[in-house]
């Protein structure tokens, strides 16, 4: 066996939160037109990846057993999906490795399965000496979900389309968060399928010009999620979550992409930690995870 087959890579794969999410209306392919600005969080997933002369092979372990449950099939999962067709666009036949942590809460809106699917791009495209440019991988996230072109590259985004049309912006918005994930995930067809499509859409300009300006307290006034109202038909939880994170000081909160989980906008990290305390001390049922986002 060749030695490239022993390569090893390790990479720590981070959830995102949406600040914005609006949702313009359904597309001629069935899919919907949104307008959202992404950043990811310090809530990672763990990838470790070994180049193989054999198969594909996908072990999941998972830190809350909820969630595991949610994947059946290891064939089921975005990182097996994602080298089969990476392998399939490159013409090759190598093998992968790969033992995946997650972290990330399932069914969340926190774009865990996305994030993993960029990460196993970027190491499969090192591990396998594609020597791809990011476009290129680029293209083979476009066919695989909505949300991977935003992880595949740095920085808060304003992403357009489906998600795939990505526009970068430039204001540094590094701040301390909580993340609240109810007892149950919310499958993204029910959110969509509870969704009012507005009369008049909301711009993204007021939250473009809070970030510019770098005032958390204006940034949190300005959070928007049109999913909002479909969250709150699926689940009890949202208005007992909203409030608890108004009672332990959040600037502001909302939920994140189709839910089901909700984050809160703190003034500090020390506040956040003691938000997280008092909410999982409160609501024992619900998972909490103290964070910050990631300006880079």
């Amino acid at each position: 066996m060749s030695a490239q087959y022993h390569r090893r890579l390790h990479i720590e794969s981070p959830a995102k939160i949406n600040l914005f999410l609006e949702v313009l209306g359904k597309r001629p392919d069935g899919y919907h037109e949104l307008e959202t600005i992404m950043t990811r969080v310090s809530l990672c997933d763990s990838l470790s990846f070994e180049n193989s002369s054999g198969d594909i092979n996908v072990s999941t372990t998972f830190v809350d057993s909820n969630d595991s449950r949610l994947i059946a099939d290891p064939n089921e999962n975005l990182v097996y999906k994602t080298l089969a067709r990476l392998r399939q666009c490159a013409g090759i036949q190598r093998g992968m490795q790969v033992k995946l942590n997650k972290r990330i809460p399932i069914q969340a809106g926190l774009g865990g399965a996305s994030s993993n699917s960029a990460a196993t791009l970027l190491a499969a495209n090192e591990l396998w000496d594609l020597n791809w440019p990011v476009e290129q991988l680029n293209s083979v996230a476009m066919e695989l979900g909505s949300d991977i072109s935003f992880f595949l590259f740095h920085g808060m985004k304003l992403c357009r389309g489906r998600g795939e049309r990505i526009e970068p912006i430039t204001a540094h918005f590094g701040t301390a968060i909580v993340i609240v994930m109810p007892p149950d995930g919310i499958e993204t067809r029910l959110a969509f399928g509870k969704l009012v499509l507005p009369k008049k859409c909301k711009k993204p300009d007021s939250i473009l010009a809070a970030l510019d300006s770098g005032d958390m307290n204006s940034v949190a006034v300005q959070l928007h999620n049109r999913f909002s109202d479909a969250v709150n038909e699926l689940s009890p939880w949202p208005k007992i979550i909203a409030a608890e994170l108004k009672q332990t000081g959040a600037l502001g909160g909302q939920v994140t992409g189709s839910g089901s989980s909700w984050f809160g906008i703190y003034k500090n990290f020390e506040n956040a930690i003691q938000a997280t305390q008092t909410i999982q001390n409160r609501q024992p049922e619900l998972r909490t995870f103290c964070c910050r986002t990631i300006p880079w």
